[in-house]
């Protein structure tokens, strides 16, 4: 838990030599969010890989050694880049989500990320690739597919029938529970 002589550590009180490791520190932050109960354990515990010896490794043993459930899932996700450059607050080219959300909406950038996404690859983003993919493989490429069938259907006179909610939910289960698994 301490380490001597790290100028970056929390002092450990009455011992000047010796601090806190940081991430030691860091990580019980998770544990004093105000709604414990109905957040902890986590479903699934999202990190970047520069990190994954940190959650994956000393945040278990943490939790184990003090009586906490561990979370159930640990999803680790590769690097978002800008530009061709690591995304960093200290760089000062770091993106917020909103303003991607505001140009191309949620469903937008969410497709972006499935498609190129950082779950096995580290991603470059731009707002111009972001606007290519957006406008090539949702406006031009889905879109139309969407309005064409759409329009077909009213010329055919196709009637709407209900779906099936209860087949489609089990089937998203069944897929879901296999992706969990891989």
């Amino acid at each position: 838990m301490s380490r001597q002589s790290l100028s970056w550590g929390i002092p450990v009180p009455d011992d000047p030599g010796h601090t806190i490791y940081v991430w030691f520190d860091a990580l019980i932050n998770y544990l004093t969010y105000g709604d414990k109960e109905n957040c902890w354990p986590a479903d699934v515990h999202v990190l970047g890989k520069d990190n994954q010896r940190f959650h994956a490794i000393y945040w278990p043993a943490m939790l184990k050694s003090a009586g906490y459930e561990l979370p159930k899932t640990i999803l680790v996700h590769d690097f978002i880049s800008l530009n061709g450059q690591k995304v960093s607050k200290s760089l000062g080219n770091v993106v917020l989500p909103t303003e991607l959300v505001e140009k191309f909406g949620v469903d937008g950038v969410r497709y972006y990320f499935l498609r190129y996404g950082p779950l096995t690859n580290d991603v470059d983003i731009t707002l111009e690739k972001i606007a290519e993919v957006y406008n090539a493989d949702l406006a031009n490429g889905l879109g139309n597919l969407v309005s064409r069938t759409a329009k077909l259907a009213e010329t055919n006179r196709v009637n709407a029938g209900k779906s099936d909610v209860q087949k489609v939910d089990k089937l998203v289960s069944e897929l879901s529970a296999g992706r969990r698994n891989k």
